[in-house]
């Protein structure tokens, strides 16, 4: 019997699209990288990224488009990003 993974993920090239539709506004993929980096958000073996975590790049990108910053995101959502 052959088994086959489907693989639920969302790609970068989606990620940066639901952020762009979200926003408003292009966001360079070294940005998203870097979000990434300090949210401790890493893609699963196939390269995607999970619901939580693109839910949590496109509240970021919002939370940062009003004029707030990264590091009080983290703070205030602390328990949040536990869980991604």
């Amino acid at each position: 019997m052959n088994v086959q993974v489907l693989n639920d993920g969302f790609t970068a090239a989606e990620v940066k699209l639901c952020i762009k539709s979200e926003t408003g506004r292009s966001v360079a993929s070294r940005t998203i990288r870097r979000w990434r980096q300090k949210l401790d958000i890493h893609p699963c073996e196939f390269g995607t990224y999970t619901g939580k975590q693109l839910d949590a790049l496109v509240s970021l990108a919002g939370w940062l488009r009003s004029g707030r910053n990264i590091n009080h995101f983290i703070d205030v959502h602390f328990d949040l990003l536990k869980e991604i």
